[in-house]
């Protein structure tokens, strides 16, 4: 199996060489690739430990030779880069490579080796902070510090193209969340979070806050959980399941972050969400899952089936909803989103606005909404619109 590459990047004066250097000292099967550089040696650097270090004309033909996966010009016959022969071999004899490269090098190697890659970014707790520490380290002139601050800004403008920022304020917590990310990332771990619901059908809330929770809450990916059919609802209330998976399907398409999961359709009915999640479990070892709830099934949660084994092996995340502003959490495993946006959207309300001729296309993802209209589901003459027009349901 072929190995894993971690690329480490930072401006100068992070402190991105000591976290990998304790990275490598704790024992993760890591080996460190040397990279190569024109730049004459400083203080006690060795040849082939910190650097291989290059004349300058020895670099360029070796660069015409394309020997090099990644190579920058810094300043005027001042390169770095990243030699072929330290990464390839390493890796097709299934080692995991660490690189400690600039941030155009990482997003450069990024390009060439896809999901088989980690770009973590240390970031400085601010510009006067990294300003301080390159003052402080003593190697540079007051000229080459002005110009590392002035290109510290322009790399810090591409944190958001890594795939992991970690702000060194505290270098012990640094290491340690350096350590967990890869950690995570050689054992194909992710944080997922489990968004259960009917989606029936689905609409810009689900959305909405499954976005928010992708980008905000540090989940990895977001799975929506699509149930056949909820012990607490009436199966005449939904829209064929085949139906509602398709609406879903098309409306998270081209965002890698949303992904869908069937499990409980192998399941036999009644589904209950902690048997779901024990399955998950099974299946999916590797992964920390995190059950996602609004704040209206939290405060029904105990009627849920075996709701204090759900707390005590799995945590739940509450994201807020309207009507449920008094919220009381007293379990560990439980945590609030406090600065998630509230949606004003519940598939009930669009299940009846249909019913009742309402164009409600702008609660509905793009694309779907001719589809929903039309669903065998609203041409049933038999459907009792008293009944229909029930109160707001939890996503």
């Amino acid at each position: 199996m072929k190995g894993k590459l971690i690329i480490l990047s930072a401006p100068s004066g992070s402190g991105k060489s000591t976290i990998i250097n304790h990275i490598l000292a704790g024992g993760l099967p890591l080996e460190f690739s040397v990279s190569a550089t024109s730049r004459p040696p400083r203080g006690n650097e060795q040849q082939g430990v910190e650097y291989y270090f290059l004349q300058p004309e020895e670099f360029k033909e070796k660069i015409q030779q394309g020997h090099f996966i990644e190579y920058e010009e810094v300043y005027t016959d001042c390169f770095y880069g990243t030699l072929k022969s330290e990464v390839e071999d390493k890796l097709e004899s299934g080692k995991n490579v660490i690189l400690d490269v600039d941030v155009a090098g990482g997003l450069n190697i990024k390009k060439q080796y896809g999901n088989n890659a980690l770009l973590i970014f240390i970031q400085p707790p601010s510009i006067k902070e990294l300003q301080a520490r390159l003052e402080k380290r003593g190697t540079d002139s007051p000229e080459v510090i002005k110009d590392r601050i002035s290109k510290a800004a322009y790399e810090l403008s591409l944190s958001k193209q890594y795939d992991r920022v970690i702000i060194n304020d505290d270098l012990t917590k640094a290491i340690q969340e350096t350590t967990v990310t890869i950690t995570k990332f050689l054992n194909n771990s992710m944080k997922i979070g489990i968004f259960p619901g009917s989606f029936n059908p689905v609409h810009i809330g689900h959305l909405a806050i499954a976005n928010y929770l992708a980008e905000y809450e540090g989940f990895d990916e977001i799975w929506f959980l699509i149930t056949p059919q909820n012990p607490l609802k009436k199966k005449t209330d939904l829209l064929d399941q085949n139906f509602r998976l398709s609406m879903l399907e098309k409306s998270i398409n081209g965002y890698e972050k949303f992904k869908i999961n069937t499990i409980e359709w192998e399941m036999s009915p009644p589904t209950y969400t902690v048997n779901t999640l024990q399955k998950l479990r099974i299946q999916y070892p590797q992964h920390e899952f995190v059950l996602v709830i609004g704040s209206d099934n939290w405060n029904t949660f105990h009627r849920w089936k075996d709701y204090q084994l759900i707390l005590k092996n799995f945590k739940t995340l509450i994201y807020p909803r309207r009507g449920s502003d008094r919220i009381y959490i007293n379990h560990p495993n439980v945590n609030l989103c406090k600065n998630a946006p509230k949606i004003e959207a519940s598939s009930s309300f669009i299940r009846d606005a249909v019913i009742q001729g309402k164009d409600v296309r702008f609660f509905l993802p793009s694309g779907i909404y001719k589809e929903v209209v039309d669903a065998d589901f609203f041409k049933n003459e038999e459907i009792d619109e008293k009944n229909q027009l029930s109160q707001p349901e939890g996503m």
